[in-house]
């Protein structure tokens, strides 16, 4: 009898620890990013998130392995199948460059920690325990981006400043957009309380990227007026529909970025290819021209940033030159599967892709945590009310 109490005890430490660790690895992140950028902090205290993370991970999985990690199963060994491919294919152009380096293997490793760190907390904490952690980092990146406003002299009064169709506002803030816009999936689909998901929309629009602004208003009105659509699955052939879309359009831009249709692009859009991409894509004519050699995950933006100043940010282009257009159709057709057929994780995912179509997400390690937090509540609450003949098994998390 001692011994289970002292084992539920010790169950019951990890979890703390494992919250105090996944709740500081937030804070960290939105009140430490915005002085490192304006250079007011070194890189060894903006990058102690890291560290908090992994320790967040190690308690977290100490009761993984006691029960089991049956939450989130299926779609982690989706996403280490796409950390596999990843791995494999920077080895064999290692191999081929005959070079080793350690940037690849960082970027590898922190391309992993929101996947393994989203399982860990969802496999250890209980739903009211995450709904409460998710609201502790609402509160805390919305105090982080005012604080961000006004060390740069903006008040958000500067609003009426913005202009959508030029995508330019003063009050932008791209390292919380996609957090922000997280945070709105999560609390429009439990709808516990208002104030939450009214905060995180304000705070997603406030941010002002203009695909996130998109997409949390069609969650919002979803949410609001058509309530009942937010448990509703999917066909798999619009899942598949929507990968080979995925590659259509990836395909397709990156065509149509080449120097040769030029013209078709200004007569198209009435900009340049480079005025309208923010000069990304002078840096793919660039790596195409200078005939990049590849040597593995994280080698592009090893190259271009010390020449132009910027890394290079169209993710699904950089993914098929950089680890080969093979390696980008595996991670598209992975990263879709993760949506386990349901309408919520769907826009997430499809938010996603759309983002790295054109833009770069896929170093947004912190929201992409939230993400597959989001994704996997949600994945196994629905498939709970499905499958509701089904014993219940112990996982040691949702009860």
């Amino acid at each position: 009898m001692m011994r289970r109490v002292s084992t539920r005890k010790d169950i019951d430490a990890l979890k703390m620890l494992a919250i105090f660790f996944f709740i500081t690895t937030f804070a960290l992140k939105v009140f430490t990013d915005g002085p490192y950028l304006r250079g007011e902090i070194s890189s060894s205290i903006a990058y102690l998130k890291y560290a908090t993370a992994l320790i967040a991970c190690l308690f977290g999985f100490c009761i993984v392995i006691k029960s089991g990690g049956q939450i989130f199963k299926h779609e982690f060994a989706d996403l280490l199948g796409i950390m596999a491919i990843f791995l494999l294919s920077s080895s064999i152009l290692q191999a081929i460059a005959q070079t080793v380096s350690s940037t690849v293997y960082v970027e590898l490793i922190k391309l992993a920690m929101p996947m393994v760190l989203s399982y860990c907390m969802l496999n250890c904490l209980d739903e009211k325990t995450i709904y409460k952690c998710f609201e502790i980092i609402l509160v805390l990146s919305f105090i982080a981006y005012l604080i961000d406003l006004s060390s740069e002299g903006v008040s958000l009064s500067d609003i009426m400043r913005a202009d959508f169709l030029s995508s330019d506002s003063p009050t932008e803030h791209a390292g919380l957009s996609d957090i922000s816009l997280v945070l709105s999936f999560f609390f429009l689909f439990y709808s516990n309380k208002k104030w939450p998901a009214v905060l995180s929309i304000i705070f997603c629009l406030l941010t002002f990227k203009r695909l996130a602004m998109i997409m949390v208003l069609l969650v919002t009105i979803i949410a609001v007026l058509f309530p009942h659509l937010r448990y509703k699955n999917i066909s798999h052939k619009l899942i598949f529909l929507s990968k080979i879309f995925s590659l259509l359009a990836v395909a397709l831009w990156f065509w149509i970025l080449l120097p040769e249709q030029e013209r078709f692009f200004v007569d198209l859009f009435k900009e340049t290819p480079f005025n309208f991409t923010s000069g990304r894509s002078g840096i793919m004519r660039w790596l195409l021209d200078s005939h990049f050699s590849s040597y593995g995950f994280g080698s592009i933006n090893a190259t271009v940033k010390p020449l132009f100043g910027v890394p290079f940010e169209m993710d699904f282009i950089k993914i098929a030159i950089e680890l080969t257009p093979f390696t980008l159709v595996c991670f598209i057709w992975l990263f879709w599967n993760i949506t386990r057929d349901n309408v919520w994780p769907y826009l997430i995912v499809a938010f996603y892709v759309l983002n790295m179509i054109t833009s770069d997400c896929l170093n947004s390690n912190f929201s992409f945590t939230l993400a597959y937090m989001v994704i996997g509540i949600v994945n196994y609450q629905l498939e709970k009310k499905r499958e509701l003949f089904m014993p219940q098994q112990d996982a040691g998390g949702f009860e």
